[in-house]
């Protein structure tokens, strides 16, 4: 319905893991993972684009999680 929001990701089946896709559904289910999700949308706003995040910055996540390993392991 209009007005209605939805969230969609987009999956690549062209990769060489994911080829020769005959049944969409199956590859989903059986062949596909977080590697050939290419796109991601929630709310209609893309948080991803050919495996880029729109919103977030990767190089402050990764030292942010760097920080966070650091912090556990000096307990």
């Amino acid at each position: 319905k209009v007005g209605k929001q939805a969230d969609l990701i987009a999956i690549n089946f062209a990769e060489l893991e994911t080829a020769p896709a005959f049944d969409p559904i199956s590859h989903v289910v059986y062949a596909a993972g977080r590697e050939q999700v290419s796109h991601v949308w929630v709310k209609g706003r893309a948080l991803m684009r050919e495996r880029k995040l729109t919103t977030l910055d990767e190089s402050d996540l990764k030292a942010r999680a760097g920080d966070w390993r650091n912090r556990i392991l000096a307990k």
